[in-house]
Parts: C-alpha cells; sequence; structure tokens
C-alpha cells in the first residue's frame, strides 16, 4: 500500500463521529468478482474459497436471526437433527413460544436468510439434487431463530412491539447461546415517522451496547432517491447493508442515505440479486431471492467466522474491520458514501486483517 492512501484512511477514521474504533488494515488490493457456482457455496461470493477462508466455518459461534422463523427440517440446518444447528427458536408472534409450530415460515424469508448464513449441505445424500454443495457463509455457526414478525419484511411497523419484547429478552439471554452477532433482515419505510425510527434505532444501539453486531438490511427503495434507508439499518451503531449484483454493480433497489439524523448509510454492500438459498416445501427445496434481505446474512455470516478467528472482537470491533477491508466499486476507495457506504465487503481481506503483521528481516 502506498504511504499516502495509508495515512488518509487513518484520517478518516479519527475525524468520523461514526467510527469509534480504530485499526490499521491494508486497503484490498484487488477486488474480488462475485461469482455463482453451480454447486452453490457462498463463501464463493466473497472471495473466500479455499484455502483463502483458513478453515474458518462459523464453529461454536451462534448468530440470532430475527426474521420470519425457520423450516427446520430443511436438510441444510440438519434435516431432523436441526437440534444440531438451530440451537433456540423462540415465536415472539405467539408469546414466546419455543416449538416450532407446522406452519412456522409460511414465506420461506427467515428460511432462506438463515441458510445463506449457516447452510451446511455437506452430508446430504439425496441422489437426485445437483446442490450437494450447498454451503452458507458459516456452515458449522448455530442459529437462534426469532420469528418477530409473519408474513413480509418490507415493513414491520406494526411488529414493533414484538421486535422490541425479542431484542429485550435476547439481551438477557444472550450469553446461554453464545449470541454474538444478530442478524435482521428487515425494516420500516422511510417514510415512517421520526418517533417510530428513533425508537427501534434506539433499541439496535442498545443490542450493541451489549456487545451484540447487529446486522440489518439496508432496505429496498433505493429507486426513489436517497434518504431512502430503512429503520433501523439507520441506527449509527448497525453494521447496514446495501446490495450488489454478481458484477459487483449497485443494484438499483438498494436503499441510499443519509438517514433521518444524516447519517452516512449504508455501512456496507454485498450479493443481493438472485441469491439461491434453503426454502419451505421440501427437505430439498431451494429458491432465489433478491434484496438487502439477501445480502443481509452475507455479513452476519462472515461476522460469524471473524468471531471464529478472534473471538474476544467487539460488536464495533468487527463493524469496522469488516468496513474498512470493503472495496468500493464506485467513486474514491478511500471515502464512505450513502450509496456503497464502506464498498463490497471483501470475505479474505477481512480475515486477514486479522492475521499479525508480517516480519520482514534483513541481513
Amino acid at each position: 500500500m502506498k504511504k499516502s492512501h495509508y495515512c488518509f484512511l487513518i484520517l478518516l477514521v479519527i475525524l468520523s463521529p461514526l467510527v469509534v474504533y480504530l485499526i490499521s488494515v491494508d486497503l484490498p488490493k484487488s477486488y474480488n468478482k462475485l461469482k455463482l457456482s453451480a454447486d452453490f457455496n457462498a463463501q464463493s461470493y466473497l472471495g473466500l474459497e479455499d484455502p483463502l477462508n483458513e478453515g474458518l466455518t462459523g464453529n461454536n459461534i451462534t448468530v440470532a436471526v430475527l426474521d420470519t422463523g425457520i423450516y427446520e427440517t430443511h436438510s441444510v440446518f440438519g434435516g431432523l437433527n436441526w437440534e444440531d444447528k438451530i440451537i433456540g427458536y423462540y415465536d415472539w408472534e405467539i408469546n414466546g413460544t419455543t416449538t416450532p409450530p407446522e406452519d412456522v415460515d409460511p414465506n420461506s424469508h427467515g428460511t432462506i436468510v438463515s441458510s445463506i448464513i449457516a447452510g451446511d449441505g455437506s452430508t446430504r445424500d439425496d441422489p437426485f439434487s445437483p446442490l450437494d454443495d450447498y454451503s452458507g457463509i458459516a456452515p458449522n455457526s448455530n442459529l437462534l431463530s426469532m420469528k418477530v414478525f409473519y408474513d413480509s419484511a418490507e415493513d414491520i411497523t406494526s411488529d414493533v412491539g414484538t421486535l422490541e419484547n425479542a431484542i429485550e429478552w435476547l439481551k438477557y439471554n444472550k450469553d446461554n447461546y453464545s449470541v454474538r452477532v444478530a442478524s435482521m433482515s428487515l425494516g420500516v419505510s422511510y417514510k415512517s415517522s421520526e418517533n417510530i425510527k428513533r425508537y427501534l434505532d434506539n433499541l439496535i444501539d442498545s443490542l450493541v451496547d451489549n456487545n451484540i453486531l447487529t446486522v440489518v438490511a439496508a432496505g429496498n427503495d433505493g429507486e426513489f432517491g436517497l434518504g431512502t434507508i430503512e429503520s433501523p439499518a439507520s441506527a449509527e451503531s448497525a453494521l447496514s447493508v446495501g446490495a450488489v449484483d454478481n458484477n459487483g454493480e449497485m443494484a438499483t433497489f438498494s436503499a441510499k442515505g443519509p438517514t433521518y439524523d444524516n447519517i452516512i448509510k449504508p455501512d456496507v454492500c454485498a450479493p443481493g440479486v438472485g441469491i439461491k438459498g434453503a426454502i419451505k416445501g421440501g427437505t430439498y427445496s431451494y429458491g432465489f431471492i433478491s434484496g438487502t434481505s439477501a445480502s443481509t446474512p452475507f455479513v452476519s455470516g462472515l461476522a460469524a467466522l471473524l468471531l471464529e478467528k478472534k473471538n474476544n472482537l467487539t460488536a464495533l470491533e468487527l463493524k469496522n474491520i469488516i468496513s474498512l477491508t470493503s472495496y468500493r466499486t464506485i467513486g474514491p476507495r478511500t471515502i464512505k458514501d450513502n450509496i456503497q457506504g464502506w464498498g463490497v465487503v471483501q470475505g479474505y481481506a477481512a480475515i486477514d486483517a486479522l492475521n499479525p503483521p508480517t516480519e520482514i528481516t534483513t541481513n
């Protein structure tokens, strides 16, 4: 890295009120093109093909997914042995019910985002499926499934109280499930009242205060221009995620900042167009999802990998490592903006930032 680039990055970190943790990292030397293999492996989207992923799988890390529930008997969650993967289930739409009902995830939204985070198809035995190697970003991570709304994640205004109950419960029970990351592919419209948005943002801030990295979808109203970030992605402490297509180009729907209180968002972007994942309907059922709902679990899974490598990272340290190792495909590389944030997440660069500096000896 050129010295001038390094100094410029550090200067931005010091001056920005959005960054509370200073870390020196090399800017990614090149942008890893996103790609889809026939046998879907989510890690390939983030430049984490072997051996670049260092064998990290999210082992012993739990991600809480606050969504529409989960089709727990899908093969990527272990089929009939799903309790080895999904270590907790709570339905906050039915007063904290702990047993998944038969119709647990009517539209598969929670199922597909969970599979992008932690799906593991390595033990599948379906001879008729071409997706035997399906894998999420952190296939050995655990899931805490928390159902906080029924149908669409587009606007959860009517479920704000339910979300609050779930978040309060999570803060007090996180250690029982070793939760370090919360993934939320949900939000209220950018047109919602400032009171509602600020209320939700405060809930997210309280989660991060409890050392839970909270990864939130930026929203899908980007076609309407600037200022379309949803809440709680607008929370200053949230790691807000926009979407790019498989060529690294911004998805037209990806919401843009600034927030209602003029914070630059999103923080980063990840793949969010035509993403394959597990859906309800059968043990080996798959479908596609587009939206920032799809890009969010990529980042949540990456956080699980980083925590496996260095478990004592704080939520804010995680946020800044992921952000500052991202790669901007538009505009200046060292400036965060309201379209792409810090850029497209780069899995290898984030993991490599945790490695000790290489010592160079000379004769």
